[in-house]
């Protein structure tokens, strides 16, 4: 076994990329391993769970070792926009499943695989998985810059000998969690016993949604507000919140073309089979986008036939709409180059970086750099 580099710890190991940044590979497997496990209240969130930050100068993302990414936004209020909540079968999204309709695989660790590896990097969240006789590699990542996307770039291989019908579903959860503080007011004043999150998720359970395809049929818009809501929304006249009272509005959208199918409802997908074994892979997206309730999610497909040793690329652009923005305007800077935009996300990391170079403690130059690069990302 060789031997790791300086301060990797336990859980896994420090490697240099393929952009040659530092990158954390992480190893451990935390549903099975004690070592995973931390002391915590449970109701906050996973005692195995261990996060990597995903972000650039607008947004932020909480990447979890469990494959799913959870998108904060600060603009109206500090909030995610896709909360993992198990409870109203919302996993966050980031995560997607290949299946041809017998065997599956699912970017959602363990993935019902043979081999799911992990890379936390600069900018982006990296899973390897392989099992089944197929291949899948997604990378998650936050262009450098100021836009309010992440990027979900798929590449699926065929590793069997003969000739094969795929389908690849990828998911982006809907349910937003606000971080209010007033969450908190019962307790310090000990007017109610409940937990702060709980709190926050009845105001998250007051949302409705209505969904709209994009034109061309390559993706969805999801627009989200509280029903009776007597205030009317004025940019030129915004005032300090708890909550945010018009959440922006979201979207997944295909970077490469026409989808084969979407879906809006997380509880006919999921069904009994939950994340692990949603229901939905046995058979194609319905193309029903009409939920309106904590059920709200993001479904797109895609489907491919790939020759033995094939491979192929798709390509997801998820993220927010701010004031003034438009989405036409976002989707054609991210579909022109979209192979290169991740190289070229962590040049401009590294050419932005600070240095701190010290004879023979070249673990210095690491650590600040992967200091820099968290403080930087989460100043949104």
């Amino acid at each position: 076994m060789s031997k790791k580099e300086f301060g990797s710890g336990y859980f896994g190991e420090w490697i240099e990329d393929e952009f040659r940044l530092p990158a954390y590979r992480y190893t451990c497997d935390q549903i099975n391993d004690p070592k995973a496990i931390t002391p915590m209240n449970k109701k906050w969130r996973s005692n195995t769970e261990h996060l990597h930050q995903v972000g650039n100068d607008r947004l932020v993302a909480v990447a979890s070792n469990y494959g799913y990414v959870q998108v904060r936004q600060d603009e109206g209020s500090p909030k995610y926009l896709n909360e993992f909540n198990p409870e109203q079968g919302q996993y966050a999204g980031g995560f997607g499943y290949l299946t041809d309709n017998d065997d599956y695989l699912s970017t959602y660790y363990p993935g019902n695989a043979d081999i799911f590896e992990r890379i936390f990097g600069i900018g982006y969240l990296q899973k390897k998985v392989s099992g089944k006789g197929y291949s899948v590699n997604q990378i998650i990542f936050a262009p450098f810059g100021d836009d309010p996307v992440v990027i979900s770039q798929v590449i699926i291989t065929n590793n069997r000998k003969k000739r094969v019908d795929l389908r690849w579903i990828e998911y982006w959860g809907c349910y937003t969690y606000q971080f209010s503080s007033a969450a908190f007011a019962g307790i310090l004043s000990k007017t109610s016993n409940k937990h702060p999150r709980d709190v926050r998720h009845e105001s998250s359970n007051k949302l409705k949604h209505e969904f709209k395809p994009i034109e061309n049929r390559t993706g969805i818009v999801d627009k989200r507000y509280f029903e009776n809501l007597k205030k009317v929304y004025d940019p030129n006249n915004l005032q300090p919140s708890y909550d945010d009272k018009f959440p922006p509005k979201t979207f997944l959208v295909s970077l490469d073309s026409e989808i084969s199918g979407m879906q809006t409802n997380s509880r006919d997908f999921f069904g009994i089979g939950s994340v692990e074994s949603p229901d939905g892979l046995k058979n194609d997206l319905n193309n029903i986008i009409n939920s309106t309730g904590v059920e709200s999610s993001m479904f797109l497909e895609q489907k491919v036939s790939l020759n033995p040793g094939e491979s192929c690329t798709f390509s997801f652009l998820y993220g927010y709409l701010p004031d003034n923005s438009e989405l036409e305007l976002l989707i054609n800077k991210y579909k022109t180059n979209t192979s290169t935009k991740l190289k070229e996300s962590c040049e401009r990391w590294r050419a932005s970086r600070i240095q701190l170079q010290i004879l023979d403690e070249a673990w210095i130059n690491r650590e600040v750099f992967w200091h820099y690069y968290y403080l930087r990302s989460a100043m949104t």
